[in-house]
C-alpha cells in the first residue's frame, strides 16, 4: 500500500483486495502477487466477473506502463 500511494496511485483496499482504475491493474498485480504468495504460501486469486477481458486488457497495458 505504501508504494502504491507513492506512486500516487488512488488506491481503495476493500476487505481481502484492493480497486485501482482499470489502468493501474498491472502494476499493482505486479507488487502484489510476490508480497501474498510469501504471506500466504500460495499464489492470488483474482476475481475479474465484471470485466471479462481483463487478462487481455492488462497484457496490453503491460506493454506501455
Amino acid at each position: 500500500m505504501v508504494e502504491v500511494t507513492a506512486e500516487g496511485i488512488p488506491v481503495l483496499p476493500a476487505h481481502d483486495g484492493s480497486i485501482v482504475a482499470t489502468k493501474c491493474g498491472f502494476w499493482l498485480k505486479e507488487r502484489v502477487e510476490p508480497a501474498y504468495r510469501e504471506l500466504m504460501g500460495f499464489d492470488v486469486v483474482y476475481n475479474w466477473e465484471s470485466m471479462l477481458d481483463m487478462d487481455e486488457y492488462l497484457d496490453e497495458e503491460k506493454e506501455g506502463y
